[in-house]
């Protein structure tokens, strides 16, 4: 029976990775941009879904899930670095704040996605 399993793990190629990593980055994306307009409408949505806002609430927590997961997996390969937070915009938070990332490509990448994540967060995300 492990046999079976291990043969599968084995057969997986680095496109097929790469290509999971692109899905996740992804819907990563898309949780973010419903986790925001949920943020903007939560007491419309209230009135408005009913039960179903408590399906949609569920279903943004299970994105921060997604997201703890995602900065301690795929984003490791990203950045290559592990990370000392929970979340990717903790992480992103980190690179922008501390001076020993100034000027260095982790800073401006840190600095284009959050620049990006800032245009749908009237807050400022990271």
């Amino acid at each position: 029976m492990m046999n079976v399993y291990f043969n599968a793990l084995l057969s997986v190629t680095p496109a097929s990775w790469l290509r999971f990593a692109l899905y996740y980055t992804l819907a990563l994306c898309v949780w973010y941009l419903v986790a925001m307009f949920y943020l903007r409408h939560k007491h419309d949505l209230r009135y408005r879904l009913g039960l179903l806002f408590y399906v949609l609430e569920a279903a943004l927590a299970i994105g921060y899930i997604g997201d703890v997961v995602y900065n301690w997996t795929i984003s490791i390969f990203i950045f290559l670095d592990v990370p000392g937070e929970l979340t990717i915009s903790e992480r992103l938070a980190r690179y922008r704040s501390k001076p020993k990332y100034a000027g260095t490509w982790r800073y401006d990448w840190a600095t284009s996605i959050c620049r990006e994540l800032n245009k749908h967060d009237p807050e400022g995300h990271c």
